[in-house]
């Protein structure tokens, strides 16, 4: 990137070397020229090893064959004559967030997902993206506008759930592209949960649910993915998740500070201090650092929606259709309760969703 400290080195071994020639590149983002390396337009580039491995993520096939330097610390520069006030007062912004993990924050919510993919599952991925996932982009984009989340994080969700497979079962009966449990889709009304439409937009309507039960402390983007921790394993041994970081004195609306909590539910001694059983905690945590990791492939390689007239009208029609089908299943539903049960009042009962501890962090 032209005025990087890898131009500077670049030149400076140009001098030494005759043959070596240097670009410097002038465009805005350092991933557009990482793109022209993945298309073979280039064929080397010189970056800082900080962003190797979000690179990674772009561009699978990508190989480190030089260190051009000994490992240098990311510093501010000041001037030879700094302000003797501003350098003190940036040392001391660089001591609090040390001290008080403000700048490990940062650095996971920006890093701390991106060494969990192999590079095999990033090329199986993105293989998908072109293949499997525009037979169903129309129901992600469909769900985005019931739900108003973003299509590719619902995308990126599925694939880690079931590889866009809309006939995925587990040995425990999960089913479906967004995979399902039995329960879960009996309270959000699916009739079918093979049936792609209905599973990504039944998924989608839960992954709001669960966003909205927490209270509102919890910000993006670690709501979305305090929600996607739930969708896995469930809100109530999420809701013990939270209440232990309450006694660890852990903030439990931070995704930062619950991750490393939720894999303390599988220890035998935590479950049953919090009586739900075992869980596997540690399964969420790897869910959700993976969706994140996927969530960005998807956002470098898949347009956001932003759909023409008659496209946005065809996605309403689209999920008016499917919602139908689930008004239409809930009434054969009643019914047949109605007829099983005629003393029984539960049939005029609203479903109700498990719903996300909120009480005070006390």
């Amino acid at each position: 990137m032209a005025g990087s400290r890898q131009a500077e080195t670049l030149r400076t071994l140009s001098q030494r070397i005759p043959d070596l020639k240097v670009v410097e590149f002038n465009g805005t983002d350092v991933f557009e020229l990482l793109e022209q390396l993945g298309n073979r337009r280039i064929e080397y580039v010189a970056l800082d090893e900080s962003v190797e491995d979000l690179a990674n993520q772009h561009v699978p096939n990508l190989r480190s064959s030089l260190n051009l330097t000994e490992s240098l610390p990311v510093t501010w520069v000041l001037g030879r004559h700094p302000n003797a006030e501003l350098k003190a007062r940036l040392d001391s912004f660089v001591e609090r967030i040390q001290r008080d993990g403000t700048l490990a924050r940062l650095e996971d919510r920006y890093l701390g997902h991106v060494r969990r993919l192999e590079q095999a599952d990033i090329v199986k991925f993105l293989g998908a993206v072109e293949t499997t996932l525009p037979k169903y982009r129309k129901y992600f984009q469909a769900a985005q506008v019931l739900t108003g989340i973003d299509w590719r994080l619902i995308a990126a969700v599925a694939y880690h759930e079931s590889q866009w497979d809309p006939n995925a079962t587990s040995y425990t009966n999960v089913r479906g592209i967004m995979m399902l449990t039995e329960d879960t889709a009996d309270r959000l009304q699916v009739s079918n949960r093979l049936d792609p439409s209905e599973s990504i937009l039944a998924g989608a309507r839960y992954i709001n649910l669960l966003k909205e039960q927490l209270p509102d402390d919890a910000e993006e983007p670690d709501r979305t993915w305090l929600a996607l921790a739930a969708y896995n394993i469930g809100p109530g041994h999420f809701n013990a998740a939270r209440s232990l970081a309450r006694q660890l004195k852990a903030d439990p609306n931070v995704w930062y500070e619950m991750k490393r909590i939720l894999p303390k539910l599988s220890q035998p001694k935590i479950a049953q201090q919090l009586k739900i059983g075992k869980a596997r905690g540690g399964e969420a945590v790897i869910l959700v650092e993976n969706i994140r990791s996927y969530y960005d492939i998807l956002q470098r390689n898949a347009p956001p929606f932003g759909p023409t007239p008659k496209a946005a009208e065809s996605l309403k029609r689209l999920v008016l259709e499917v919602e139908e089908r689930r008004k239409a299943y809930t009434r054969r539903m009643a019914a047949a309760k109605a007829i099983g049960e005629p003393d029984s009042d539960t049939g005029n009962r609203p479903l109700r969703l498990p719903t996300i501890d909120t009480s005070a962090n006390n």
